[in-house]
């Protein structure tokens, strides 16, 4: 083979990696053809297929056979690593996986995942020997305001919904669950070592379970069913429907929180 040959074949096999996807099917060797092509590649599907066979052996390419034309890809969470990342760009990347990871739909984050280990993976090798690959552990992203529980989120749900949003789509959703907050005599607290103390936990959780009756004699509980048979568009007798739908128990709807108002002695004590 002429260096001429070798350097195009190496060039075509390069374009042909960047060119497979990372999710869904797969790309056809057709398909491929048709985009080399507008690369300025002179090859056909027959060398299209040799190219695939040989790049499967040297790197994780999986072959959709189930249906023809078969579909060529990358594998699952599989690592490109010829990309030369410097170690900024495997900082930047590390930090950036925290941010947006929460708010990419799993069909935009798939692709990136093998980048985000590669950039995890490249920084643990280089921590000894390279004091920029230790800042991840020396900082961290915290939002202001008090952690809270993250809520438990079908997967399925979350990804029917961000592609809806994706796609400029409406959603029509139905309630399941509607939080609402009381406020309760504050508790006194000596200093901000206190406070940080109680905001560590442990935290009570109750719940209504065969007192809902009881539970709205109270002016505020009953106002809570009145609004829950306005949302749910109940029929007439609020406190009859909220026995019925088992408001605020652990197999019913509803979810109610109290909150404590913070109060200290003096200013002097918080300063």
């Amino acid at each position: 083979m002429s260096q001429i040959t070798e350097r195009n074949t190496l060039s075509r096999q390069w374009e042909i990696l960047r060119l497979l996807p990372s999710v869904g099917v797969g790309i056809s060797a057709r398909e491929l053809v048709k985009r080399l092509t507008s690369l300025g590649f002179n090859v056909s599907k027959r060398t299209v297929e040799r190219d695939l066979n040989e790049l499967s052996r040297q790197f994780p390419l999986l072959c959709n056979d189930k249906s023809r034309p078969y579909g060529w890809r990358w594998m699952d969470n599989a690592s490109f690593d010829i990309p030369n990342l410097s170690i900024s760009d495997c900082v930047s990347l590390a930090i950036t996986e925290e941010v947006i990871a929460p708010l990419l739909p799993p069909s935009v984050l798939r692709p990136l995942k093998p980048r985000f280990e590669y950039a995890k993976k490249h920084l643990q090798e280089a921590n000894r020997d390279h004091a920029l690959a230790q800042w991840t552990d020396k900082v961290a992203i915290r939002t202001p305001s008090m952690p809270l529980l993250p809520p438990a989120i079908d997967g399925q749900v979350l990804n029917t919904i961000q592609s809806a949003l994706l796609d400029d789509k409406q959603v029509k959703v139905v309630y399941s669950g509607v939080w609402v907050c009381g406020l309760e005599w504050g508790t006194e607290f000596k200093d901000l070592a206190d406070l940080e103390k109680a905001m560590e936990g442990p935290f009570n959780v109750g719940n209504w379970d065969g007192q809902v009756q009881e539970r709205l004699k109270y002016q505020y509980n009953n106002k809570i069913a009145w609004l829950y048979s306005y949302l749910y568009d109940w029929e007439h007798g609020h406190k009859e429907q909220a026995v019925r739908h088992k408001l605020m128990c652990s197999d019913g709807i509803g979810f109610k929180m109290n909150a404590f108002p913070i109060s200290f002695k003096n200013r002097s004590s918080v300063s």
